[in-house]
């Protein structure tokens, strides 16, 4: 199993990702400060197994 976490703003890397077979796992909600205006991100908890992207 291949496993990563991508922000919830970055739309164009979980495209990528889905469109390569990851799966979303979960979330972190709000785990990372930032200059938004709530001051939080969350962040994607993303993954694949090994025969998933052997089909691939």
């Amino acid at each position: 199993m291949s496993a990563m976490d991508v922000k919830s703003k970055n739309l164009r890397a979980q495209a990528l990702y889905k469109s390569e077979g990851f799966v979303q796992e979960g979330v972190l909600r709000e785990c990372l400060r930032d200059e938004s205006e709530s001051g939080y991100e969350s962040l994607y908890l993303m993954s694949i197994l090994e025969k998933e992207y052997r089909d691939v």
